[in-house]
């Protein structure tokens, strides 16, 4: 009996230990977030706290107050003002250390932010506005503009060591301008205090200092909305082969939001598109699948016009004809005979895009594929089914939402609510990790 007993705690720790490990992953006290930059500078802001408002010297409190403005001056000088509008102190970004604080929050521009604020300023350029805290509070900001704060806990839990991972792995992507990470999608978007929610500030809590591990290294643990049904390896979307994104079957995506879509071009519209860029091919001609992934995702789409042919691979596709349109390169084309447009003459609509393979008249009695004309009678009138041939249109019809790689967002929810731990959601979609601690 002892013996098995002693063999049904090793196989106890075994299987946990598949999810947790005793790492030494750093994760560092605290992180700054650019939320103001770039061609969103600004030439003024207005810092109001919930309370009060540090202002914070080398270490040193050198005034307080619930509202002060900052204007940019000249070279890389600011001038501070309180509220009356009398100036408290003028510094020089890049020599005196200054930061704003609020006792809880600090609204930047009527914008809610946990932690400091610090401005920075490249030589008579307008501002820069920077957001430091706590990595765990950077992340409160981060999980409700992912998902929302209404999906199950342990698809939050999952959602959250996935954000502390890219935020690990992407640090110091913009140490250039003066900052760790930026607030958009480039990064991860940061909405601030402004969108926090108890319950995805719970999912950060309960699984806080907990990172996916491979080699003892922190992963670049990449997620997307819906796979359509199945992931992809990294070197099918960008170049280097990564041993924990590896495609799988992921039947949880499908029947979920995004697991499908559609986009219309017209000929005139993709020659817009890529003439005016380095893509120039002229006058269009053809555009076709040349290779696929395994998945059926599309690794080179070639595109032959009257002054040039180009081959787009991978990524590319979607980054030239824009990531809101082509919602994944998992799609087929269909152009010329395959569509025409269907239109009520009486009442009038705007016209649709149909395959004219699938349009059928369904009664109680019998289904009737439709081959030439078609009326709707609606008691009084009859209006004629238009069916105008498309000529030079492009259908494309794809699957799935974002690049496809690690974790599908609305397939860790469909597992949480069959009750897979976020343990076991995150070890679905990154193959050969561990959980650290």
């Amino acid at each position: 009996m002892k013996k098995f007993m002693g063999l049904c705690v090793i196989i106890i720790f075994i299987v946990t230990n598949t999810f947790f490990a005793s790492g030494q992953v750093q994760i560092p006290a605290t992180v700054k977030v650019g939320i103001i930059f770039g061609s969103n500078e600004i030439d003024n802001i207005k810092l109001e706290g919930d309370s009060k408002i540090t202002i914070v010297k080398d270490g040193n409190i050198i005034d307080e107050g619930s509202i002060f403005i900052l204007k940019k001056d000249t070279g890389n000088t600011l001038k501070v003002t309180n509220k009356n509008g009398n100036e408290i102190l003028k510094y020089d970004v890049k020599k005196d250390k200054i930061s704003f604080k609020g006792e809880k929050i600090i609204k930047v521009n009527g914008q809610s932010y946990r932690g400091n604020i610090i401005v920075d300023r490249y030589y008579n350029s307008d501002l820069t506005i920077i957001n430091e805290l706590e990595i765990d509070e950077y992340l409160y900001g981060v999980l409700p503009k992912e998902i929302s704060g209404s999906w199950p806990m342990e698809a939050q839990k999952a959602q959250a060591v996935a954000a502390r991972n890219f935020t690990l792995v992407k640090l110091g992507s913009h140490r250039g301008l003066g900052f760790d990470l930026c607030d958009t999608t480039h990064c991860q978007v940061y909405g601030g205090f402004s969108v926090e929610n108890s319950q995805s500030n719970r999912a950060i809590d309960e699984t806080k200092d907990q990172t996916l591990t491979y080699n003892r290294e922190p992963i670049s643990a990449y997620y997307h909305s819906n796979s359509g049904g199945k992931t992809e390896n990294m070197e099918n979307v960008w170049s280097a082969k990564v041993e924990y994104i590896r495609s799988v079957e992921d039947p949880y995506s499908i029947g979920a939001p995004n697991d499908s879509w559609e986009k219309v071009y017209s000929k005139n519209e993709i020659e817009d598109i890529l003439n005016n860029g380095e893509n120039y091919v002229g006058e269009l001609k053809s555009i076709k699948i040349k290779t696929r992934a395994e998945s059926g995702r599309v690794t080179e789409l070639e595109i032959i016009g009257d002054k040039d042919e180009i081959i787009l691979q991978k990524d590319k596709i979607r980054k030239v004809f824009g990531y809101n349109n082509i919602k994944s390169t998992w799609f087929n084309i269909k152009h010329d005979g395959d569509m025409n447009k269907i239109a009520l003459q009486q009442p009038y609509e705007d016209p649709k895009n149909v395959n004219m393979e699938k349009v059928y008249v369904i009664s109680d009695e019998k289904t009737v594929k439709v081959k030439d004309e078609l009326y709707i009678y609606n008691g009084e009138t009859k209006g004629k089914v238009d069916f105008q041939n498309v000529s030079g249109d492009y259908l494309f019809v794809g699957r799935g939402w974002g690049h496809g790689l690690g974790m599908s967002q609305w397939g860790a929810k469909k597992m949480a609510e069959e009750g897979f731990s976020y343990e076991e959601i995150l070890m679905f979609y990154y193959k050969n990790t561990l959980l650290e601690r």
